[in-house]
């Protein structure tokens, strides 16, 4: 096939007796898709607590930065090459046969994200389903896998006693009942076969969206990206309005200017940029390649990177309302406490805060059924 024969994209041409290749029924299909792929776990895991541990909001406009003259032209040179050419990524790069390898290095990217966001998928699951009590279970020291230093934060008395060797009821949830960590490496431990069952959960719900190609995953992602931003919704609101959110966003948004000199905040910033936005991946490339050749991608190569910055915002907006308000009713928390935790920032400090709000329950399943959507949204697209 000459390059410069792309055509309608009705390609391959019936003369060559190939079978011709799908496209996106509606231009809203493509929006969403991307909407799905680019705003994704990262938004919570990542965002807020690299906001809250490299400036608040210098962090912010380093990241502003790199969107602007970095993430915006990667998405455009991907859209162009994807729809020029609709062609997956190795064969988009075959104009240059020393450029292969970047098309095949893009795939095994996507391959090992796709399964680290699983295991994402199934923690978030797990909390999911536990989260469907009316006593949330990480809120209480009289389990099996509690140990004798347990405390919960709810007790009137833990924001007094000394913290060494104690641990949260919160922590002591995450490491010995969803990890099931072995006491020391020297012990394997067995098989975890509830988190088994979560992860086979979330390949099966993939693999549903995606079996029949982009005419099911189309459909998918009208749901799959639109409805993280309802319990964002829910959840940014009812944080707001909790008594001491304000300790929380002043961290999260305070401006130290002066870490704008650090080469540290600019890298990390930089490495949120390609972990949020998804370039260099692949699946630009190829959700791009099944646009029809005369659509006009300038808006979506504008909007989605600024989207994505938004919406990590609204992430950090979500947690940090709620990790503010942990921090005024236990009176000495400091929220610089949390700036070490980073994933254990979803799984240990929102949850343990849960536990003051009144309808815990409810904001527990709205935040990891959250977490959960954004997962599958970014899977299925990288797939």
């Amino acid at each position: 096939m000459n390059l410069y024969e792309r055509g309608d994209v009705k390609y391959p041409s019936d003369s060559n007796g190939e079978i011709k290749r799908s496209e996106w029924q509606k231009p809203i299909q493509f929006t969403l898709s991307l909407i799905g792929y680019a705003v994704g776990l990262s938004s919570i895991f990542r965002f807020p607590y690299l906001a809250l541990n490299y400036g608040g909001g210098a962090f912010l406009i380093a990241y502003s930065i790199f969107v602007i003259f970095c993430g915006i032209p990667l998405y455009w040179m991907e859209f162009t090459l994807g729809q020029f050419t609709g062609q997956s990524p190795v064969e988009a790069f075959g104009f240059a046969p020393l450029f292969r390898g970047i098309g095949w290095s893009m795939m095994l990217v996507s391959g090992k994200i796709s399964m680290y966001y699983n295991i994402l998928m199934a923690w978030t699951l797990y909390y999911f389903f536990q989260s469907f009590q009316w006593k949330l279970p990480w809120n209480s020291c009289n389990n099996t896998w509690n140990t004798p230093a347990c405390f919960c934060h709810s007790d009137k008395c833990a924001a007094v006693l000394p913290s060494q060797n104690r641990t949260s009821s919160t922590t002591e949830f995450w490491l010995h009942r969803v990890l099931e960590l072995s006491p020391n490496i020297n012990e394997l431990g067995g098989i975890n076969w509830s988190l088994c069952g979560c992860m086979l959960a979330s390949w099966i719900l993939t693999y549903l969206c995606l079996f029949k190609g982009i005419k099911n995953s189309g459909r998918a992602v009208c749901v799959i990206a639109l409805l993280p931003y309802v319990f964002f919704i829910i959840l940014v609101v009812r944080g707001a309005t909790l008594p001491g959110a304000y300790i929380g966003l002043k961290y999260y948004f305070y401006p130290e200017l002066e870490k704008l000199k650090s080469t540290k905040v600019w890298t990390q910033a930089g490495i949120q940029l390609f972990y949020s936005l998804g370039p260099a991946w692949g699946g630009l490339i190829t959700l791009s390649s099944y646009n029809r050749y005369e659509c006009k991608y300038s808006r979506d190569a504008l909007l989605l990177p600024v989207l994505c910055g938004v919406t990590g915002i609204l992430g950090g907006l979500a947690v940090f309302s709620v990790v503010g308000h942990l921090a005024h009713s236990m009176g000495k928390l400091d929220i610089s406490d949390f700036t070490n935790s980073g994933p254990g920032l979803v799984f240990i400090a929102y949850p343990a805060a849960l536990v003051y709000i009144p309808g815990a329950s409810i904001i527990a399943v709205c935040f990891f059924a959250l977490l959960f959507t954004l997962g599958l949204g970014s899977q299925v697209v990288s797939f």
